[in-house]
Protein backbone atom coordinates (compact mmCIF):
# COMPACT_ATOMS: atom_id res chain seq x y z
CA UNK A 1 0.00 0.00 0.00
CA UNK A 2 1.75 3.25 -0.69
CA UNK A 3 2.11 5.66 1.85
CA UNK A 4 1.25 9.50 2.08
CA UNK A 5 4.90 10.22 0.58
CA UNK A 6 4.78 7.75 -1.97
CA UNK A 7 1.08 9.58 -3.00
CA UNK A 8 3.16 12.89 -3.41
CA UNK A 9 6.27 11.45 -5.07
CA UNK A 10 3.69 10.46 -7.82
CA UNK A 11 2.11 14.06 -7.97
CA UNK A 12 5.11 15.14 -8.36
CA UNK A 13 6.65 12.47 -11.04
CA UNK A 14 2.77 13.09 -13.18
CA UNK A 15 3.53 16.97 -13.39
CA UNK A 16 7.08 16.47 -14.75
CA UNK A 17 6.27 13.46 -16.64
CA UNK A 18 6.92 13.90 -20.60
CA UNK A 19 3.51 12.10 -21.43
CA UNK A 20 6.17 10.62 -24.50
CA UNK A 21 7.43 8.00 -21.82
CA UNK A 22 5.23 8.08 -18.67
CA UNK A 23 2.74 4.35 -18.57
CA UNK A 24 -0.67 4.40 -16.99
CA UNK A 25 0.10 0.67 -16.73
CA UNK A 26 3.17 0.71 -14.80
CA UNK A 27 2.51 0.30 -10.40
CA UNK A 28 3.79 3.05 -8.69
CA UNK A 29 6.76 1.43 -8.04
CA UNK A 30 7.76 0.90 -11.74
CA UNK A 31 6.47 4.91 -12.68
CA UNK A 32 9.21 5.74 -9.66
CA UNK A 33 11.54 3.37 -10.72
CA UNK A 34 11.19 4.51 -14.70
CA UNK A 35 11.11 8.47 -13.90
CA UNK A 36 14.64 7.66 -12.09
CA UNK A 37 16.17 6.00 -14.86
CA UNK A 38 14.77 8.92 -17.53
CA UNK A 39 16.57 11.16 -15.09
CA UNK A 40 19.49 9.34 -14.62
CA UNK A 41 20.40 8.80 -17.90
CA UNK A 42 19.82 12.32 -19.72
CA UNK A 43 22.57 13.21 -22.05
CA UNK A 44 25.45 16.27 -20.63
CA UNK A 45 25.04 19.12 -23.72
CA UNK A 46 26.83 22.05 -24.69
CA UNK A 47 24.98 24.38 -22.14
CA UNK A 48 24.19 22.23 -19.58
CA UNK A 49 24.50 23.30 -16.10
CA UNK A 50 26.30 20.57 -14.05
CA UNK A 51 28.29 19.98 -11.02
CA UNK A 52 31.22 17.67 -10.23
CA UNK A 53 31.29 15.72 -7.17
CA UNK A 54 34.84 14.03 -6.55
CA UNK A 55 34.19 10.23 -6.20
CA UNK A 56 36.15 9.49 -2.83
CA UNK A 57 35.52 12.40 -0.68
CA UNK A 58 32.25 12.95 -1.75
CA UNK A 59 32.64 16.73 -2.06
CA UNK A 60 31.85 19.38 -5.08
CA UNK A 61 33.89 21.10 -7.10
CA UNK A 62 33.76 24.68 -6.05
CA UNK A 63 35.32 28.19 -4.81
CA UNK A 64 35.44 31.00 -2.08
CA UNK A 65 36.75 33.37 -4.75
CA UNK A 66 39.77 33.29 -2.86
CA UNK A 67 42.60 35.26 -5.25
CA UNK A 68 46.05 33.59 -5.97
CA UNK A 69 48.63 35.12 -5.29
CA UNK A 70 49.92 35.77 -8.94
CA UNK A 71 50.40 39.62 -9.08
CA UNK A 72 48.40 42.41 -9.53
CA UNK A 73 46.93 42.21 -12.84
CA UNK A 74 46.42 38.30 -13.02
CA UNK A 75 42.94 37.64 -11.35
CA UNK A 76 42.87 34.15 -10.74
CA UNK A 77 40.47 32.37 -7.77
CA UNK A 78 41.44 29.26 -6.48
CA UNK A 79 39.45 26.07 -6.69
CA UNK A 80 38.43 23.88 -3.99
CA UNK A 81 36.76 20.77 -3.28
CA UNK A 82 34.42 22.29 -0.32
CA UNK A 83 31.24 20.34 1.11
CA UNK A 84 29.57 17.26 0.75
CA UNK A 85 25.94 19.63 0.02
CA UNK A 86 25.47 21.52 -3.32
CA UNK A 87 25.70 25.16 -3.13
CA UNK A 88 23.88 26.58 -5.79
CA UNK A 89 25.93 29.66 -5.80
CA UNK A 90 29.76 28.45 -6.06
CA UNK A 91 29.42 24.55 -7.20
CA UNK A 92 27.52 25.04 -10.54
CA UNK A 93 29.50 24.57 -13.46
CA UNK A 94 28.13 25.34 -17.93
CA UNK A 95 30.01 22.75 -20.21
CA UNK A 96 30.97 25.13 -22.64
CA UNK A 97 33.24 24.17 -25.90
CA UNK A 98 36.94 24.26 -26.07
CA UNK A 99 38.86 27.19 -27.86
CA UNK A 100 39.64 27.87 -31.28
CA UNK A 101 36.44 25.16 -32.09
CA UNK A 102 33.04 25.21 -32.59
CA UNK A 103 29.71 23.43 -31.63
CA UNK A 104 26.01 23.89 -31.53
CA UNK A 105 24.23 24.49 -28.24
CA UNK A 106 22.33 21.98 -26.64
CA UNK A 107 24.23 19.08 -29.07
CA UNK A 108 25.37 16.07 -26.73
CA UNK A 109 28.91 15.86 -25.56
CA UNK A 110 31.12 12.86 -26.79
CA UNK A 111 33.16 10.95 -24.40
CA UNK A 112 36.86 11.55 -25.14
CA UNK A 113 36.10 15.20 -26.07
CA UNK A 114 38.30 18.33 -25.23
CA UNK A 115 35.56 20.27 -23.47
CA UNK A 116 35.51 23.60 -21.24
CA UNK A 117 33.59 24.54 -17.69
CA UNK A 118 32.43 28.16 -17.44
CA UNK A 119 32.00 29.25 -13.41
CA UNK A 120 28.16 29.90 -13.29
CA UNK A 121 28.67 32.84 -10.66
CA UNK A 122 32.01 34.46 -11.64
CA UNK A 123 31.71 33.33 -15.53
CA UNK A 124 35.84 32.26 -15.19
CA UNK A 125 36.56 29.33 -16.83
CA UNK A 126 37.99 26.20 -15.08
CA UNK A 127 41.87 26.57 -15.66
CA UNK A 128 45.55 25.39 -14.59
CA UNK A 129 48.37 26.22 -15.96
CA UNK A 130 52.82 25.41 -15.87
CA UNK A 131 53.51 24.58 -12.67
CA UNK A 132 56.44 27.00 -11.04
CA UNK A 133 57.91 28.36 -7.98
CA UNK A 134 54.92 30.80 -7.25
CA UNK A 135 52.07 29.14 -9.28
CA UNK A 136 51.64 25.49 -7.12
CA UNK A 137 48.68 24.69 -4.14
CA UNK A 138 49.41 26.10 -0.61
CA UNK A 139 50.05 22.82 1.07
CA UNK A 140 50.75 19.82 -1.37
CA UNK A 141 52.49 22.33 -3.54
CA UNK A 142 50.82 20.81 -6.56
CA UNK A 143 49.77 22.26 -10.01
CA UNK A 144 47.70 25.03 -9.34
CA UNK A 145 43.78 24.98 -10.85
CA UNK A 146 42.05 28.31 -10.88
CA UNK A 147 38.71 29.92 -11.79
CA UNK A 148 40.60 32.39 -14.73
CA UNK A 149 39.21 35.74 -15.49
CA UNK A 150 36.94 35.37 -19.21
CA UNK A 151 35.20 39.16 -19.23
CA UNK A 152 36.24 39.25 -22.98
CA UNK A 153 34.77 36.38 -23.67
CA UNK A 154 37.46 34.16 -25.56
CA UNK A 155 38.23 30.99 -24.29
CA UNK A 156 42.03 30.30 -23.25
CA UNK A 157 44.10 27.37 -24.07
CA UNK A 158 44.67 26.81 -20.79
CA UNK A 159 40.64 26.46 -19.96
CA UNK A 160 41.16 23.25 -22.60
CA UNK A 161 39.77 19.40 -20.55
CA UNK A 162 39.78 16.48 -22.42
CA UNK A 163 36.87 14.35 -20.47
CA UNK A 164 36.96 10.34 -20.51
CA UNK A 165 34.74 8.22 -18.81
CA UNK A 166 35.42 5.54 -16.10
CA UNK A 167 33.66 2.12 -16.17
CA UNK A 168 33.72 0.56 -13.22
CA UNK A 169 32.97 -2.63 -14.15
CA UNK A 170 36.20 -3.34 -16.40
CA UNK A 171 38.08 -0.81 -14.40
CA UNK A 172 39.22 1.37 -17.06
CA UNK A 173 38.62 3.77 -19.41
CA UNK A 174 35.41 3.40 -21.34
CA UNK A 175 35.99 5.91 -24.59
CA UNK A 176 33.01 5.21 -26.33
CA UNK A 177 29.50 7.24 -26.37
CA UNK A 178 28.31 10.16 -25.17
CA UNK A 179 28.65 12.23 -21.56
CA UNK A 180 25.16 11.31 -19.54
CA UNK A 181 24.00 12.26 -15.97
CA UNK A 182 25.98 10.24 -13.37
CA UNK A 183 28.71 9.02 -15.34
CA UNK A 184 31.96 8.81 -13.34
CA UNK A 185 34.80 11.05 -15.39
CA UNK A 186 38.25 12.13 -15.28
CA UNK A 187 39.80 15.49 -16.60
CA UNK A 188 43.08 16.09 -18.46
CA UNK A 189 44.47 19.29 -18.71
CA UNK A 190 45.65 19.61 -22.27
CA UNK A 191 47.94 22.31 -22.09
CA UNK A 192 50.25 20.80 -19.48
CA UNK A 193 50.38 17.37 -20.63
CA UNK A 194 47.62 16.08 -19.57
CA UNK A 195 47.31 15.58 -16.01
CA UNK A 196 44.44 14.88 -13.94
CA UNK A 197 41.96 17.21 -12.30
CA UNK A 198 42.34 15.53 -8.88
CA UNK A 199 41.55 16.98 -4.88
CA UNK A 200 42.66 15.00 -1.54
CA UNK A 201 41.89 15.13 2.20
CA UNK A 202 44.51 17.69 2.55
CA UNK A 203 42.24 20.14 3.89
CA UNK A 204 43.19 24.13 3.89
CA UNK A 205 42.92 26.24 6.73
CA UNK A 206 38.96 26.73 6.15
CA UNK A 207 38.22 22.93 5.73
CA UNK A 208 37.75 22.80 2.13
CA UNK A 209 39.94 20.55 -0.05
CA UNK A 210 43.09 21.23 -2.29
CA UNK A 211 41.86 20.92 -5.87
CA UNK A 212 45.33 20.23 -8.42
CA UNK A 213 46.54 18.80 -10.96
CA UNK A 214 48.26 15.38 -10.88
CA UNK A 215 49.34 12.53 -13.25
CA UNK A 216 47.47 9.50 -12.70
CA UNK A 217 45.72 6.55 -14.38
CA UNK A 218 42.70 4.48 -13.90
CA UNK A 219 43.85 3.19 -10.89
CA UNK A 220 44.30 6.74 -8.97
CA UNK A 221 41.53 7.45 -6.92
CA UNK A 222 41.99 11.06 -6.64
CA UNK A 223 41.20 12.13 -10.05
CA UNK A 224 37.34 10.89 -10.54
CA UNK A 225 34.48 12.69 -10.47
CA UNK A 226 30.89 12.07 -10.74
CA UNK A 227 28.91 14.70 -13.42
CA UNK A 228 25.56 16.15 -11.82
CA UNK A 229 23.10 17.73 -14.22
CA UNK A 230 21.70 20.32 -12.54
CA UNK A 231 19.41 21.56 -16.11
Amino acid sequence: MLQNADHELIEIIIQKSNVRYFNWRLSAEEVKEDFFNEYQTKPIVYGSRIALVHVSTRKYLSTKRIKYDLGPNNQQYMVICNRQEIDLENDVWIVIRASGTRVIAGSPVPISAIIGFRHQATEYNLHSHEICDIKVTPISRQQQVSLYDNTSNNINIDDDWLIRRYNSNITTYDDTGYLRNGDIISLFHIRTNRPALCSHTILLGDESQEVFCHHGDESERNNKWRIELID
